[in-house]
């Protein structure tokens, strides 16, 4: 697995393309599709953090509904908005998502063999496996 991350407008999914050489038909927004049946067809999964959203509209445990997911997406590219770096949202609903998806993004960039930050469309090496040397 692969993790990109970065914040708001920071030009994650044009970076990833053009890094990979896929395509739109290669992605699956969750935010746009606001759904979880065809993630596992795609080699991109964009918008990552609304599997907490969707996950808790459900009323399911976003720990075990993670551990569920972790094995679907080992060979995926995933891009996650980095949450934390701006202001505390006030009201708690806000805050308990943002620390769910704080939690989610550690999980993946744990399990992740790379993890890269985009900021302003350049993307950086936060983890880099040893033995995985990538040429792009």
């Amino acid at each position: 697995m692969k993790l990109i991350i970065g914040g708001y407008a920071q030009g994650r999914l044009t970076y990833t393309l053009k890094k990979y050489h896929l395509t739109k038909h290669d992605v699956c927004d969750i935010h746009n599709d606001n759904h979880l049946k065809n993630y596992q067809e795609k080699k991109i999964i964009y918008h990552a953090e609304e599997f907490i959203t969707i996950w808790r509209n459900a009323g399911k445990n976003i720990s075990e509904e993670i551990n569920k997911l972790l094995p679907n997406l080992q060979d995926k590219i995933i891009i996650t908005q980095e949450v934390g770096c701006g202001l505390i949202p006030i009201s708690p609903e806000k805050r308990q998502w943002r620390e769910q998806v704080g939690h989610l993004n550690q999980v993946l960039a744990e399990s992740s063999e790379t993890v890269e930050r985009v900021c302003c469309g350049l993307g950086m090496y936060i983890k880099q496996e040893s033995s995985h040397v990538d040429s792009n």
